[in-house]
């Protein structure tokens, strides 16, 4: 007569529940790198024409080398300036409280 265990092995239990943490925690690790990653490409897809490349200093540096002229270095410094106003006001100012929305009667 054959008796079947219906106990499982401990030490296996423990070294699948091990293996299978460590799946898990791959797993999450791989999915926040992905979500990161995505989120830089969903970034510069938003704001193409931010990233300039090069900052003021580097376009002076670049007039005084007689790389550009002076007319260019006026140009595109300006153009910079402008599009970092126009970004500074597309930036959307946090809502506030007017006295309508505010409780006045805290009592009842």
């Amino acid at each position: 007569m054959i008796l079947l265990s219906a106990q499982p092995n401990p030490e296996v239990v423990q070294s699948q529940t091990l293996l299978w943490c460590g799946v898990i925690m791959g797993a999450v690790i791989l999915g926040f790198g992905g979500i990161m990653i995505f989120k830089k490409f969903w970034r510069q897809k938003e704001n193409p024409g931010m990233d300039v490349g090069f900052s003021l200093s580097d376009l002076r540096a670049m007039r005084d080398r007689g790389e550009i002229t002076s007319e260019e270095y006026e140009q595109t410094r300006a153009n910079v300036i402008a599009k970092v106003k126009k970004k500074a006001n597309e930036i959307p100012k946090p809502k506030r409280k007017t006295d309508d929305e505010s409780p006045t009667d805290l009592a009842g």
